[in-house]
């Protein structure tokens, strides 16, 4: 044995104890970093895109408002506008 483990073994010689130790340190881990401080201000969403936004009045074409949303004139030009900009998107 050397280094670390000779030294943990000095502390914890039986391998439950060093489960114990082990498992204790993980957890006071996870519960520091969940308990951390932080302004709720600090933690806001992310601006919204415009074009996100833009999208965002567009019904899903399988909703029961697409049907009535698309008779209105204009819309679906700004649907097929949406399409173009989601297959530049995922070029």
């Amino acid at each position: 044995m050397a280094g670390f483990e000779k030294v943990v073994r000095s502390v914890f010689p039986e391998n439950w104890q060093i489960v114990i130790a082990f498992g204790t340190l993980e957890f006071g881990l996870i519960f520091l970093m969940t308990r951390g401080g932080g302004d709720s201000e600090a933690e806001a969403a992310p601006a919204v895109s415009s074009d996100a936004a833009a999208s965002a009045d567009i019904p899903s074409i399988v909703s029961d408002e697409f049907e009535e949303w698309s008779k209105i004139p204009g819309n679906l030009e700004k649907w097929e506008a949406s399409l173009e900009d989601l297959d530049k998107t995922l070029a």
